[in-house]
């Protein structure tokens, strides 16, 4: 039962990276792919602890990842899109004020 668990993740409600979830676990598999799809239910022992591991869901890599686990990523590219933007606006403003101002020189050899 849980109550007698020492650690407990629950990952039903979320998409984990199968790397994080491996870390927690006394299993080295040389193709994680091919074991995850031949093995939705693990269950492993060591000398202190028992491991049970069950897999509802798994993408393996270059499969298109779920909308929650590539939200984050997608978020990120799109702020750096913007902030790109941005900077290139603010340098363009700044170099049309100095051209205004005649700030700038050109040297022509």
């Amino acid at each position: 039962s849980l109550q007698n668990a020492v650690k407990y993740e629950y990952f039903y409600d979320k998409w984990v990276p199968v790397s994080e979830v491996l870390d927690m676990l006394p299993l080295k598999v040389p193709n994680v792919d091919e074991y995850l799809d031949k093995n939705r239910h693990v269950e492993l022992k060591d000398t202190a602890f028992h491991y049970f591991l069950n897999v509802s869901d798994y993408r393996p890599v270059g499969e298109q990842e779920p909308y929650e686990f590539a939200r984050t990523q997608v978020k990120d590219m799109l702020l750096n899109v913007k902030q790109v933007e941005f900077m290139k606006q603010v340098k363009d403003d700044l170099y049309q004020r100095a051209v205004k101002r005649d700030k700038i020189k050109y040297y022509l050899e």
